[in-house]
């Protein structure tokens, strides 16, 4: 993705994920606009409480659960995304 921009909705990578995964602050932000956001939001839609990013690339298997508080989307091809857990009756 190339439509980087100076401000806007972050956008992870895998060596992001693992500084969230460590609770440091985001050395390196990448930004991508709210409207490139809401696009992606309506066709794939996006990360939400609850769900699961699993680094797939350089350090393997690194977990992220996102929270209520996370405004993000992230680069595919590096992360593993898990999302509609259902709770057994």
């Amino acid at each position: 993705m190339a439509d980087y921009v100076s401000a806007g909705v972050p956008f992870y990578r895998s060596k992001e994920i693992i500084e969230k995964h460590k609770g440091n602050i985001i050395s390196t932000e990448l930004f991508i606009s709210e409207e490139q956001f809401n696009a992606i939001k309506e066709k794939f839609g996006v990360p939400t409480a609850g769900d699961i990013l699993l680094t797939s690339v350089g350090t393997l298997g690194v977990p992220y659960q996102v929270t209520n508080i996370d405004h993000f989307y992230f680069k595919d091809g590096n992360l593993t995304w898990f999302k509609n857990f259902k709770k057994k009756s």
